[in-house]
């Protein structure tokens, strides 16, 4: 199973991203960076940042696998994020 990174990504996603994670509670400086890691990719499945793969589905796949969809999904936000320079 690929999960695979959607774009570009959209301003609705975007919001739609952060305010899972605001609901699910997350405070990131009391979880691994694995827990982190899986929270992120299912909220990005969620959210349609990421596809691939359900949620629960994503909960079954190698741990190198979430970290590398984590890491897609984490440079393209902040892809997306940039303020171009004038």
């Amino acid at each position: 199973m690929a999960i695979t990174l959607v774009t570009p990504i959209k301003q609705r996603q975007v919001e739609a991203y952060f305010k899972a994670l605001r609901d699910e509670g997350v405070d990131i400086t009391h979880i691994s960076s694995p827990e982190w890691a899986g929270i992120s990719v299912r909220i990005g499945l969620r959210v349609g940042i990421l596809t691939g793969a359900t949620e629960d589905e994503a909960l079954d796949i190698l741990p190198k696998e979430n970290m590398t969809a984590w890491k897609a999904l984490n440079d393209a936000l902040s892809e997306a994020l940039e303020i171009p320079k004038n």
